[in-house]
C-alpha cells in the first residue's frame, strides 16, 4: 500500500520528533516503575505482551491527513484541552469496558477463574504499556492480594487511564431488589474501593438491568455521583427520546425530593455493533477495518442528530470482552484508522475515553451554550424492547429464592445492628475486656453482607440465571445466614449476659420448630425465647411459634411466661390440614400469643410445660372440617369477625368481602377473590407472554377447614391428589384473622395492632408446567376514579390506568416490592407483600398479583435454558381496606412491620427460670422509646474502624418515612420535617462522643464545584398515552404524593444534600430524606458486667433444606429441581 506523504513545515516536524521521544521516555518510565514480579492473583504475562506488541507494530501503518492529526491522535495528557473543529464536527469518545456478570450462564467463581482473571490481567498490562489507553470497570471483581499490584492499579487510576464506575459490589437489579439491599450493596462496593484503592466513584453505570427505577437516581445522588449511564428502556420510548434529542436529561427521583442527577441513555446498547468482528487474530480483523469503521461512522451520523451536544459516547466492549489482548489492539488501530478519515465524516476527534471525560466535556458544552435539559420524574418500568415481549415475567421468577434473599437480608441487617452495639460496648474504656474479643466476629458479618450484596445482581434476585447458578447463589445465602446467626447469637449473649461465665455448650440458636418432647412436664426445664426487633418502633402484635408435642394430653400444659413470670393468653392451632396422615404433621402445632418488643431491642419470653396452670379458654383450637362447598356454604364460618375486621367468604372458601371498623368509622369493599392460571408456550425467565387465562384446577380432594379461638380465626382450603403423592401435590390457601381480648392493653387505645389491621392470606403450592399462577381481586371501587399504585421501595408510584384489555395485561404488569393498592376517593384496597412480585390490572378496580410461574421454554434473551422452577412456594400476603387518607398516614410503617418480623433465638434451660433472670438482662431497648413515628432507622453498621482512643466507629442510616403532603389529610405532622437530637436516639446507657455526617455509603462528603443545568421543559407528557398500552411506549411511575416541580427551577448538580451540616443537637430530615452519620458511642451503665467471662460459642449450622419458611409450611424449603443440569452447564 502506498503511503501518503506528510506535508508540514519544519517546526511541526521538530515538534513531532520531540513528542515521539517524550512519549517513548514516558512509557519507559511508566513500565519500569510499575513493572515487577508476577503474582498468583494477577499475572502480567510479559512475554505474551511483547509478542503481541511486535505483531501490533507489523500491521499496516496508518496514513494521516496532516501532522496535526498525528499530534492529536495519541496524546492522553492533552486530550482534555484539545481545540475542537470550528465546524459541525463531533467529538466521539469510545469507552472500553467489559460487562462481567457475577453469575448468569456460569457461577461467580467459574466466571472469575475462566474469564475475568484474564480480562483483568490484560487490562492492567495493556494500560501499563501505553498511557493513551483507557478502560472503565464496574463491579467488584478485583481481589488484589499484593501491594505491588495495588500500586500499579492506583497509578493507572490516578493518571486517568483506569476509571471505576458504578461503584456497587454488583450492578444491581432495579425492579425487584429491595431498597435497603441496593443501598447496602452499593455501600459495600464503594467502601471496598475507598479502602483498597482510595477511589471515589463519580458515575453510575446501570447498563444491563431490565428497566430503570426512580430509586436509582435517589440513591446515587446521595452517594455524591455526578451522573448516571442508563440503557435498557422501552423501545418506543427510546425512539421518541432520540427523536426529541432527550438522551440526556435531569432525573428527579421524587416530587418530595430536591435531589436531581444528570442522566445519559446509551444510544443503542452497551455492546459493539452487530457486525463487529469478534473472532480471528489481528491480521484477519484488520482486513475488515474499512467495513467496521463504516459501521461506526454510520452510527455516529445517526447519533449526531439525536443529541443536543457534539459530545458523543460509544461503549467499546461487550459481555466479558477483552479476554484476549488482540481485541484491544484491534480497537486501538481501528480508532487510528478512523482518525485518518475523520474530516470527511464530519468528526472533530475520535479517541478512547472515560465517563469522567465524557461528562466533563458534556458539562462544558451545556454550560457554555446554555442548552436546556428536560426534567424527568417517572421511571422506566416495565421494559419492552420488543413490541411483543414485555420483560415482566422476572418480577416473579424463582419466587422462593426472592423470599430467601429477603429473609437473609433481614437477618444480616439485624445481626449488623446488634453487633455494632456490642462493639461500642466492648470498646468503651469504662468496660473491661472479656476472655473472647467480640471483634473477632467481624469477618463473618462482612462475608454475610457481601454474599447478600452478590444476590442483588441483575441476574440474581431476578431469577434470570441458569438453575445451577441460582443454586450457587442460594448456597452463598446459606453461608450468610449461618454467619449472621453466629454473630447475632454471640452479640446478644455479650449484651445481655450480666455476670458469670457464658455456656459454650448452650448458645442462643435459631429453631424454626421447638420440640417440646425434649422437656419434662412440671419440671424446671424451659425454653428462653429472645425476640429481636430491628425497627425503631415498639412491636406489639401476634406471633406464631411452631412446636412439636407427641403427647396431646400435655397440650393444655403448654404456657408462655413473660419476663415478670406472668402467663400469657395462648392459642394452640393444629397444622392445617390436620387430618391427612401422609403429611406427618399430627404432632405439629402453631402456638399463638401476643408479643411486645421495644424499639431496636429484645424481650424474653419463656415456654414451659406446667399442668397446674389453666387459662379461662381452652388452649387447643376448635377445628371444623367441610368436605364439600355446599357444607361450607351453609356454615357459620362463611363469615368471620374480630373487633376491627369482618370477612365473608364465597362457598369455595375464597374471599367475597372485607370490612374494617376503626374509631366507629366503617369501611367496606366487595372483593371477589380467585386463583387463576395463564397457559403459555412463549413465556420464559424474563418475559411474560400469556395465551389463555383459566381458573386454577384444584385436584381430586378439596376440603375446607375452619379454626376458631380467642386469638386467631382461620379458614383453610386444601386440595390434593387422593392416595397418590398427597404431600407433593398439596395446595393450601388460607385466610387468617387475628384478634385480641377487649381488656388487652393495646399500645394505642381503640387502634388495631399491626396484625389486626389486615387479613392474612397464605398459600402453599408447587410449580405447574407452562402455567403462571395469579391471585385476582375484583373490587367494587369506583372505576372512574380509581388507579393502581405500586411501591419502589421508598414511596408509592402511580401506574397507567388499565384499559379493560385482558389480552394485554402482561404489558400492564409492574414490580411491587412491599405493597400495591387500588384507591378511589373514599376507599383504598391494599395488598402488602413479603417479597417482590409482578402486579397487574386489566380493570381500574381490579388487582392481579402473580405468585408462581414454571416455564419450559427459553425466551431468547441469552439464557438458552428454561427456568424449570417446580419448587414449592410458601408465602403470605396481607389484605387491607381503609380510607385512603388514613392508610396514607401509616402504610409504609405497616409495610415495614410485615417485612421486618422479629427474629427469635432460643436456648433450652435446665435450671430454674429465676436463675436465668438473675444472670441475664431479659428486656432492653438500645433506642429511646419516644422516637417519631415517621423516623425509620435503616441500618447500623461497623466496618472494623476505631478512633484513636480505641472506641468503635459506627455508621447509622436513617430516613423520613413520609412523602411531602402524604399524611396532610389525616395527620399533617407526619409529613412535616423531623428535627431531633441524635444523641437522644439511643438510650441513656450510650452517649455519642463523636459525630460526622457522611454520604449514603458512609463516606466523607466531597465538596466539589457544582454545575448549574437549565431545566428546559418537563418531557413526561410526551409519553402519556390513553389508548392501547401494549406498544410499550409509555413511561410510568409518577410519585403518588408531593407537589409537581415547577419547570422554572434550576437544577443544582450533583450533590445538594448537605446544605446545612447536622450536629449533635440538630438532625433535620425533610420528607423522604435519607441521611447517614458516622459516630462513636460510649457505654456507661449502672448495670455492671465486670464479672462476666465471655466466650464465643459456636452454633450448629442449619441449612435451608432443614427449615420451614413459614408457620403454616407443610414442607421444608425445597431445592430447585435440577433437570438436565449436567447437560446445560
Amino acid at each position: 500500500m502506498r503511503r501518503k506523504r506528510l506535508t508540514s513545515n519544519s517546526y511541526l516536524k521538530k515538534l513531532f520528533i520531540v513528542i515521539i521521544l517524550f512519549s517513548c521516555f514516558s512509557t519507559y518510565l511508566l513500565t519500569t516503575f510499575i513493572g515487577g514480579k508476577k503474582n498468583n492473583m494477577m499475572v502480567l504475562e510479559e512475554d505474551e505482551g511483547e509478542f503481541q506488541s511486535n505483531l501490533y507494530h507489523q500491521l499496516p501503518t496508518i496514513v494521516y491527513e496532516s501532522p496535526t492529526d498525528m499530534e492529536l491522535g495519541r496524546s492522553f495528557e492533552n486530550k482534555m484541552t484539545r481545540i475542537h473543529d470550528s465546524g459541525q464536527g463531533v467529538t466521539v469518545l469510545f469507552i472500553p469496558h467489559s460487562h462481567c456478570d457475577p453469575g448468569w450462564l456460569s457461577t461467580f467463581n467459574e466466571y472469575f477463574e475462566q474469564q475475568v482473571i484474564d480480562i483483568l490481567n490484560n487490562v492492567v498490562q495493556l494500560l501499563v504499556q501505553d498511557s493513551t489507553r483507557t478502560f472503565v470497570w464496574s463491579e467488584i471483581w478485583w481481589d488484589i492480594a499484593d501491594e505491588l499490584t495495588k500500586v500499579r492499579v492506583k497509578l493507572l487510576i490516578s493518571n486517568g487511564q483506569l476509571e471505576f464506575i458504578g461503584g456497587g459490589w454488583v450492578q444491581n437489579d432495579e425492579a425487584v431488589a429491595q431498597m435497603d439491599d441496593v443501598i447496602d450493596q452499593i455501600t459495600e462496593g464503594l467502601q471496598w474501593l475507598k479502602r483498597t484503592l482510595n477511589v471515589n466513584v463519580e458515575y453510575g453505570w446501570q447498563i444491563d438491568p431490565f428497566g430503570h427505577s426512580s430509586l436509582t437516581p435517589m440513591i446515587l445522588s446521595r452517594a455524591q455521583f455526578k451522573g448516571i449511564i442508563g440503557n435498557r428502556i422501552n423501545l418506543l420510548t427510546l425512539q421518541r427520546q432520540r427523536l426529541n434529542q432527550e438522551m440526556d436529561f435531569i432525573w428527579q427521583p421524587s416530587r418530595s425530593s430536591s435531589r436531581r442527577i444528570l442522566t445519559h441513555l446509551l444510544y443503542d446498547h452497551y455492546s459493539y455493533p452487530s457486525s463487529y468482528p469478534y473472532f480471528g487474530d489481528l491480521e484477519i480483523r484488520w482486513e475488515q477495518r474499512e467495513f467496521v469503521s463504516n459501521l461506526f461512522f454510520n452510527l455516529i451520523d445517526e447519533m449526531r442528530t439525536k443529541h443536543k451536544t457534539k459530545i458523543l459516547l460509544l461503549p467499546f466492549g461487550n459481555d466479558f470482552a477483552y479476554q484476549k489482548k488482540d481485541e484491544y489492539l484491534f480497537n486501538e488501530q481501528l480508532i487510528d484508522y478512523m482518525l485518518a478519515r475523520k474530516r470527511q465524516n464530519g468528526v472533530a476527534d475520535i479517541r478512547f475515553g472515560t465517563l469522567r471525560e465524557y461528562f466533563q466535556l458534556f458539562d462544558k458544552e451545556i454550560v457554555d451554550n446554555q442548552i436546556g435539559l428536560p426534567l424527568y420524574t417517572h421511571d422506566y418500568l416495565p421494559l419492552v424492547n420488543d413490541l411483543h415481549q414485555p420483560w415482566t415475567g422476572f418480577f416473579t421468577q424463582f419466587s422462593l429464592f426472592k423470599k430467601l434473599v429477603r429473609d437473609t437480608s433481614l437477618l444480616v441487617k439485624t445481626a449488623d445492628m446488634f453487633y455494632s452495639i456490642a462493639m461500642a460496648k466492648s470498646s468503651s474504656s469504662s468496660f473491661s475486656q472479656s476472655d473472647d474479643d467480640i471483634g473477632q466476629l467481624y469477618p463473618m458479618i462482612e462475608e454475610a453482607r457481601r454474599f447478600v450484596a452478590l444476590t442483588q445482581h441483575h441476574d440474581g434476585v431476578t431469577g434470570t440465571a441458569r438453575q445451577f447458578v441460582m443454586m450457587d447463589y442460594r448456597d452463598s445465602l446459606n453461608i450468610a445466614r449461618q454467619n449472621s446467626y453466629q454473630v447475632l447469637s454471640s452479640s446478644i449473649e455479650y449484651l445481655i449476659h450480666l455476670e458469670g461465665e457464658t455456656d459454650e455448650s448452650n448458645p442462643y440458636e435459631f429453631r424454626d420448630l421447638l420440640d417440646l418432647n425434649e422437656m419434662q412436664p412440671d419440671s424446671q426445664e424451659s425454653f428462653s425465647l429472645v425476640f429481636h426487633n430491628s425497627l425503631s418502633w415498639k412491636k406489639q402484635h401476634h406471633y406464631t411459634l411452631r412446636i412439636r408435642l407427641n403427647n396431646t394430653q400435655l397440650l393444655e400444659s403448654v404456657q408462655i411466661l413473660d419476663s415478670t413470670m406472668e402467663p400469657l393468653l395462648i392459642q394452640i392451632v393444629p397444622m392445617m390440614p390436620s387430618d391427612i396422615k401422609e403429611l406427618d404433621m399430627q404432632n405439629d402445632y402453631m402456638l399463638v400469643f401476643i408479643v411486645e418488643v421495644p424499639a431496636f431491642g429484645i424481650n424474653t419470653y419463656f415456654l414451659t410445660l406446667d399442668s397446674q396452670h389453666k387459662q379461662n379458654t381452652p388452649k387447643l383450637s376448635k377445628v371444623s372440617v367441610y368436605e364439600t362447598e355446599k357444607e361450607f356454604q351453609s356454615s357459620k364460618h362463611r363469615a368471620l369477625s374480630t373487633r376491627y375486621l369482618d370477612v365473608k367468604f364465597q362457598p369455595n372458601g375464597f374471599l367475597s368481602s372485607l370490612s374494617k371498623t376503626v374509631n366507629n368509622q366503617a369501611y367496606n369493599v366487595l372483593v371477589k377473590e380467585s386463583i387463576n392460571q395463564y397457559s403459555t408456550n412463549f413465556s420464559g425467565n424474563y418475559v411474560f407472554i400469556p395465551e389463555k387465562k383459566m381458573p386454577f384446577q384444584f385436584l381430586d380432594e378439596y376440603k375446607i377447614y375452619a379454626v376458631s379461638g380467642p386469638l386467631l380465626n382461620q379458614v383453610t382450603v386444601a386440595s390434593y391428589m387422593n392416595n397418590i403423592n398427597v404431600t407433593s401435590t398439596m395446595v393450601v390457601v388460607y385466610h387468617r384473622l387475628y384478634n385480641s381480648p377487649i381488656d388487652y392493653k393495646a399500645e394505642k387505645k381503640g387502634v388495631p395492632m399491626v396484625t389486626e389491621e389486615s387479613l392474612e392470606l397464605g398459600y402453599s403450592l408447587y410449580g405447574f408446567t407452562n402455567l403462571e399462577t395469579v391471585f385476582n381481586f375484583q373490587t367494587n371501587l369506583d372505576n372512574d376514579h380509581s388507579n393502581l399504585y405500586t411501591d419502589n421501595g421508598q414511596e408509592s408510584r402511580s401506574r397507567i390506568k388499565p384499559q379493560n384489555n385482558n389480552d394485554k395485561i402482561n404489558f400492564n404488569y409492574y414490580p411491587v416490592l412491599n405493597y400495591a393498592h387500588l384507591k378511589d376517593n373514599d376507599l383504598q384496597f391494599t395488598v402488602f407483600t413479603e417479597r417482590s412480585h409482578g402486579v397487574g390490572s386489566n380493570n381500574p378496580s381490579d388487582l392481579e398479583i402473580m405468585i408462581h410461574r414454571t416455564t419450559l421454554q427459553d425466551d431468547s434473551k441469552g439464557l438458552e435454558i428454561p427456568g424449570f422452577d417446580y419448587s414449592r412456594v410458601d408465602a403470605k400476603l396481607y389484605l387491607s381496606i381503609d380510607h385512603p387518607n388514613r392508610m396514607a398516614s401509616f402504610e409504609k410503617q405497616l409495610s415495614l412491620h410485615y417485612s421486618n418480623a422479629p427474629i427469635v433465638l432460643s436456648k433450652q434451660l435446665k435450671s430454674n427460670i429465676y436463675e436465668y433472670l438473675s444472670e441475664y438482662q431479659y428486656q432492653t431497648s438500645f433506642f429511646n422509646d419516644r422516637l417519631p413515628n415517621n423516623l425509620h432507622i435503616h441500618s447500623i453498621k461497623h466496618f472494623n474502624d476505631f478512633r484513636r482512643n480505641g472506641q468503635a466507629l459506627l455508621n447509622i442510616r436513617l430516613s423520613h418515612l413520609m412523602a411531602d403532603s402524604q399524611a396532610s389529610q389525616w395527620n399533617n405532622q407526619l409529613s412535616n420535617p423531623i428535627s431531633l437530637n441524635l444523641n437522644k436516639i439511643f438510650n441513656s446507657d450510650y452517649s455519642i462522643t463523636y459525630l460526622n455526617q457522611t454520604d449514603i455509603a458512609f463516606l466523607e462528603t466531597q465538596f466539589i464545584n457544582m454545575i448549574i443545568y437549565l431545566v428546559q421543559k418537563d418531557f413526561n407528557s410526551f409519553y402519556r398515552i390513553e389508548g392501547n398500552v401494549s406498544k410499550g411506549n409509555s413511561t410510568t411511575g409518577e410519585s403518588e404524593f408531593g407537589e409537581e416541580t415547577p419547570i422554572e427551577i434550576l437544577n443544582v448538580h450533583p450533590f445538594t444534600g448537605l446544605e446545612a451540616v447536622d450536629t449533635h443537637d440538630s438532625i433535620n430530615l425533610k420528607p423522604l430524606d435519607i441521611k447517614s452519620y458516622q459516630l462513636s458511642l460510649k457505654y456507661s451503665s449502672d448495670i455492671s458486667q465486670s464479672n462476666l467471662k465471655f466466650k464465643i460459642a459456636r452454633i450448629q449450622p442449619i441449612p435451608f433444606d432443614n427449615i420451614y419458611t413459614h408457620d403454616f409450611s407443610i414442607h421444608k424449603v425445597s431445592k430447585f429441581p435440577m433437570f438436565f443440569n449436567d447437560v446445560y452447564r
